[in-house]
C-alpha cells in the first residue's frame, strides 16, 4: 500500500477541527500543549533568539520545545492549562 504524499496529509489535517486535533495530540503525548499561533511565534522568537517586531519566524506553524522551557516564556494562564499543571 502506497503512503499518501505530503499534500494529501496536509489537506486532511486542514479539515480536522480543533477539538479533534487536540484529542489526537493528547492521545499521542498527554504532556503536549496545543497553543495559539501568537504564542508559538513568541516562543520561537525567544528560543531561536529572533528579534524584532516582525511576524516572520522560522517554523511558525509547528515547534517543539520542552515544557519547562515553555513555562519560562509563557504564563500557564495563557495556555489554559488549568490549576496545578506547572
Amino acid at each position: 500500500m502506497a503512503r499518501p504524499n505530503q499534500s494529501t496529509i496536509a489537506e486532511r489535517l486542514q479539515r480536522i477541527r480543533l477539538p479533534q486535533r487536540k484529542a489526537a495530540l493528547l492521545a499521542t503525548d498527554p504532556a503536549a500543549i496545543l497553543t495559539p499561533p501568537r504564542i508559538v511565534r513568541r516562543v520561537i522568537k525567544q528560543v531561536a533568539n529572533v528579534g524584532g517586531i516582525g511576524l516572520r519566524v522560522p517554523r511558525r506553524k509547528t515547534f517543539v520545545v520542552s515544557r519547562a522551557r515553555l513555562l519560562t516564556i509563557v504564563d500557564p494562564l495563557e495556555l489554559d492549562l488549568g490549576l496545578g499543571v506547572e
